[in-house]
């Protein structure tokens, strides 16, 4: 017992309450527990960052890809007749304007984004992240599709060359101005509606845009309602199984949304012929596109050219994708080391990026 200076009490030496050394020594193993919890939660949090945003990448990456290799393998379908050569496919429409949504004779066609002649005033191009030692990663590529649409698919009753008419089996949906195609299994022809209600359809006349530089269905082509000895109009009931569906075309391509954000984007026509863009994937900073070209006729891929290397697009079988993610926010400790479209790159920002890849063959080929 230790007697207590003012009160003369007695005080136990258990009661005497830590010393400064005790003390600081507790506040060390506080202060390193305290900093060994923080460390743990930071990482914690850095681990969920990065596995939420690698899942948004996987899960956009994935839709992206399904969205474009089913158009890719539908390319040129127009029912039963996938020929596309001037004696098989014509397109009445007002094309004069050379706008790309009114080119339905290529099945598939596009744009290499590094080409001179690549149309960025219709396409914009996408901001590139800005790599280690001076190094570039390609302009992003732009493909463009076109095919009828079988789910809007009715049959043919009949063809009235003289009226430029065609009357369906049942009722069809379709409004003035939109761009439709008729098939059977010999030819088939583009042009845009202007008139009629169901069941019939009307095609004469440019009171719609861009309109039909004729109301004579003829093979090849000509833009005129002359008769023409040897090149007389065409009728589609008389062969017969004719079928009237939607004309699609479409334009995949990558540019940067007002967010900030590398988005894949599709331009494609509306009812009305009216160009409409919609937004299809966040996430994605680059696409580039290889053609696998038949050269020599036996329906076998001989190589994989960029767009700005076809040499018939009427003969591209096979296309690949490369798509490249990015996260949504930056997630990696340092700059990464990433690999895309054959070639080894190093970012300098701390955005983790992944490659993702597909091989799509084109059914109405071969």
């Amino acid at each position: 017992m230790k007697r207590h200076p003012l009160s003369g009490q007695s005080t136990p030496k258990s009661s005497l309450g830590f010393t400064l050394l005790e003390l600081m020594i507790s506040m060390s193993l506080g202060l390193f527990l305290v900093a060994g919890a923080v460390q743990m939660l930071m990482t914690s949090e850095h681990t969920y960052r990065f596995n939420r945003d690698l899942g948004w990448m996987q899960e956009n990456a994935k839709y992206a890809l399904s969205l474009m290799t089913k158009e890719i393998r539908m390319a040129g379908y127009w029912g039963c007749n996938s020929g596309q050569s001037a004696s098989t496919f014509t397109n009445t429409l007002n094309t004069g304007t050379g706008d790309w949504y009114l080119n339905f004779e290529n099945a598939i066609n596009g744009y290499d984004g590094d080409d001179a002649a690549f149309p960025n005033t219709v396409f914009p191009v996408a901001d590139q992240p800005i790599l280690a030692l001076g190094a570039e990663l390609p302009d992003s590529d732009v493909v463009i599709i076109s095919r009828g649409d079988g789910d809007s698919e009715v049959e043919v009753a009949s063809h009235d060359t003289g009226i430029a008419s065609f009357d369906v089996v049942g009722n069809h949906d379709h409004p003035e101005g939109k761009i439709l195609s008729i098939s059977n299994c010999a030819k088939t022809a583009i042009f845009q509606k202007t008139a009629g209600a169901t069941p019939s359809v009307v095609f004469s006349g440019n009171t719609e845009t861009p309109g039909n530089c004729t109301e004579i269905i003829r093979f090849p082509n000509v833009c005129s309602n002359a008769v023409i000895p040897g090149n007389p109009a065409y009728d589609f009931d008389s062969a017969g199984e004719a079928k009237l569906m939607a004309a699609m075309i479409s334009a995949y391509y990558i540019r940067t949304s007002d967010s900030g954000l590398p988005v894949l984007f599709k331009q494609t026509l509306d009812d009305s012929a009216a160009l409409e863009e919609k937004q299809m994937a966040q996430g994605i900073e680059n696409i580039q596109i290889r053609y696998g070209e038949d050269v020599n006729g036996d329906d076998v891929v001989d190589r994989y050219v960029s767009a700005d290397q076809v040499t018939d697009w009427g003969e591209i079988h096979v296309v690949k994708l490369y798509l490249l993610m990015r996260s949504l926010t930056e997630v990696t400790a340092e700059a990464q080391n990433f690999r895309f479209a054959g070639s080894d790159y190093t970012s300098t920002d701390k955005y983790f990026r992944q490659e993702f890849m597909s091989t799509t063959t084109i059914r109405n080929r071969g």
